[in-house]
């Protein structure tokens, strides 16, 4: 099967969606081996370079890859941006 960009996204989006909706804060897709527990997570100390792809409720679905090209991921800013949002919801 061929999949395409649109096809990544629709499957990649409703499965992190699910994962929210059924009572997550966020939900991520990453680099295999890079992962952290709270207060860690998504910090750039322990996960650089590594989240591809987030949901939350408060900011939906965000994609950093082009599965054409080579694997793109969020910033420092962008995962300390992702860290506040997580923080906030989860009070």
């Amino acid at each position: 099967m061929n999949y395409n960009q649109d096809d990544f996204d629709n499957s990649l989006c409703s499965t992190l969606k699910w994962i929210v909706d059924n009572g997550a804060l966020a939900s991520w897709a990453g680099r295999e081996g890079k992962f952290c527990d709270p207060p860690e997570l998504f910090s750039d100390d322990c996960m650089p370079e590594s989240v591809y792809a987030y949901y939350t409720k408060e900011s939906g679905y965000h994609n950093k890859t082009n599965i054409s090209g080579a694997l793109s991921t969020f910033t420092e800013s962008e995962l300390a941006d992702l860290r506040k949002l997580i923080y906030i919801e989860g009070n």
